[in-house]
């Protein structure tokens, strides 16, 4: 795991809350919400056949244990991504270079100690997950020593964007909070494709240059990674708006989330050339 230069910092945040940061706290009160259903058919079912006063404990009791779940979940949000998409442990197999690069951007961008991990794949893809106690950065090898300096920065920066405006822990929730057989349910897409608004890829990008202020480096890096190939065999598909680049074909998801979060690097690239 790389250090950063400034330790005793916290995330950055924007004074408000960002689209994203609204999206998140909204997924986190629907969860919790959605246990005031089986909290007050129990009630009522224990009230029925005992006591009123049963019956509100019973009320107390489901309720918090459905609270106790749900926070455990968010909580773990950050550790089920990881396992969807087969991560090893923090710190094994880093490479300098892209260490020193994290270390850069730590001081230019107020985000401080993300947990590096390289994923041993051939493809150049990249993401972040982060909940807001833990912040992780994935990289493929393919990525690491495939792409030049600048264009690491640019994929860098890409990642702390997806930090600093909160989209890393709204899709990180939006995964490890109902799991990854609820995520891919028509309610949880719709939010998902809500959340991410209109062509986040490409905004994603525009946040990388707004970091290096070097937009011919984010769109070689765009380019870089179509030339090596970004599709990694075996990663759920339900992380795939998690990822940098396309990381299954758009047909393995939900069309309007694929639509925003998958967008075409050949689409990406031209609207950097054009800045």
């Amino acid at each position: 795991m790389a250090g950063c230069s400034a330790p005793g910092v916290s995330i950055a945040v924007v004074p408000a809350l960002s689209s994203f940061d609204r999206s998140s706290d909204r997924l986190v009160r629907n969860a919790l919400l959605m246990g005031a259903v089986p909290a007050v058919v129990v009630a009522i079912l224990v009230a029925l056949f005992t006591t009123w006063w049963l019956g509100l404990i019973a009320l107390v009791v489901v309720a918090a244990v459905w609270v106790g779940l749900v926070l455990q979940r968010v909580s773990r949000s950050v550790a089920t991504v990881l396992d969807l998409i087969g991560a090893p442990p923090a710190g094994t197999g880093g490479h300098p270079r892209w260490e020193n690069i994290v270390d850069g951007l730590c001081a230019s961008s107020g985000v401080t100690q993300p947990e590096l991990v390289v994923l041993d794949h051939d493809a150049a893809n990249a993401l972040v997950v982060a909940d807001r106690q833990r912040v992780v950065l994935v990289v493929t090898t393919g990525l690491a020593e495939g792409l030049s300096q600048i264009e690491l920065e640019a994929v860098g920066a890409n990642l702390f964007g997806r930090i600093r405006n909160g989209a890393a822990r709204f899709t990180t929730l939006s995964v490890g909070l109902p799991g990854p057989a609820l995520a891919t349910s028509s309610f949880v897409t719709r939010t998902v494709a809500e959340g991410l608004g209109d062509q986040q890829s490409v905004r994603s990008d525009l946040a990388a240059v707004d970091l290096t202020r070097y937009p011919p480096g984010v769109a070689r890096a765009l380019r870089a990674m179509d030339r090596i190939g970004t599709h990694i065999d075996g990663v759920a598909p339900v992380t795939a708006h998690l990822w940098m680049a396309p990381v299954v074909a758009p047909s393995a998801v939900d069309a309007s989330v694929a639509m925003t979060a998958l967008q075409p690097l050949d689409l990406r690239i031209a609207v950097m050339d054009e800045l």
